[in-house]
């Protein structure tokens, strides 16, 4: 039989020792590095000067941004605390044609209520990426009661293009390695040897790319990078990095397909990555002023 699934590259090949320190010693991404951290003093410096009552009604302006282009919105209940914004999101009535705003709602909204609460997430073995699957999708509807769930998946899975053609772009690695490739990116997460940026951009690349559960992938992947740049941003910046990623998940689609391609590598992916980081600030700042 003939197979046509597409010869993507391995993740030794994107995510391997060779490209990591390619990646470690590139001068292009440590100056990126240090203009996203430039940009960070100043956020917080702004950060300082607003009330909590002026930031809280900014991450919900974050929100009502994507609602309000399905026609719907937040009520004035809402605005009490980031726990108020993300229930008002997840309580909105069911509709189909407004379902595609809510999921991206919900996302950006419950961000905001894990920086809030200084909760996130930052795996330390490879089972602690149940919990943090568990986080990233608090209240997302389920299908049933272990499907999709936290579960590590068993079978193979691959990944398909839009419709209506659905060919198959990506065929992911065995379940058999997803636990040692896991137990990987918690090393390279944990190698300061690599700038926070780089680790958190990378990881997102290496997740998605280990690809470790059934369903919820992208929340996942997403919210380690929120995770682990929490240490070093700001809360505005991190509420407006889920937005960004949530809105403009195209750009990151994009920079996937890349990788599939060959088109680019980890370094580009990254540089990619930290781009959407900057446009970021960009509406943190906005939203500050």
């Amino acid at each position: 039989m003939h197979d046509d699934t597409p010869d993507v590259p391995t993740a030794d090949e994107l995510f391997g020792d060779e490209a990591l320190e390619q990646l470690r010693c590139n001068q292009e991404l440590a100056t990126t590095v240090e203009k996203l951290r430039a940009r960070e003093a100043s956020i917080v410096e702004q950060t300082k000067a607003a009330t909590q009552d002026e930031l809280l009604r900014a991450y919900a302006g974050l929100v009502d941004d994507i609602l309000s282009g399905a026609g719907i919105g937040l009520p004035a209940t809402a605005y009490v605390d980031t726990a108020a914004i993300f229930d008002a999101v997840t309580s909105l009535p069911v509709i189909a044609t407004t379902a595609h705003a809510r999921r991206k709602a919900r996302e950006v909204a419950r961000i905001a209520m894990l920086a809030d609460e200084s909760i996130l997430q930052m795996p330390k073995r490879a089972g602690d990426f149940r919990g943090l699957w568990e986080q990233a999708m608090r209240r997302e509807p389920r299908w049933s009661a272990d499907y999709p769930s936290s579960s590590f998946r068993t079978g193979t899975v691959v990944l398909r293009g839009s419709w209506p053609d659905s060919v198959v772009v990506h065929k992911c690695m065995g379940a058999d390695e997803v636990p040692a490739w896991l137990d990987r990116l918690i090393s390279f997460l944990s190698d300061d040897r690599f700038a926070l940026e780089l680790r958190a951009a990378c990881g997102l690349g290496l997740l998605g790319w280990i690809h470790p559960f059934n369903d919820g992938n992208g929340h996942t992947d997403r919210l380690l990078m929120i995770a682990m740049l929490s240490s070093g941003y700001s809360k505005p910046t991190l509420v407006s990095l889920a937005h960004e990623l949530v809105v403009n998940r195209a750009t990151t689609t994009q920079q996937f397909k890349q990788l599939r391609e060959r088109t680019a590598d980890t370094t580009g992916f990254c540089l990619g990555m930290l781009g959407q980081l900057r446009d970021a600030q960009q509406r943190a700042l906005n939203m500050l002023v």
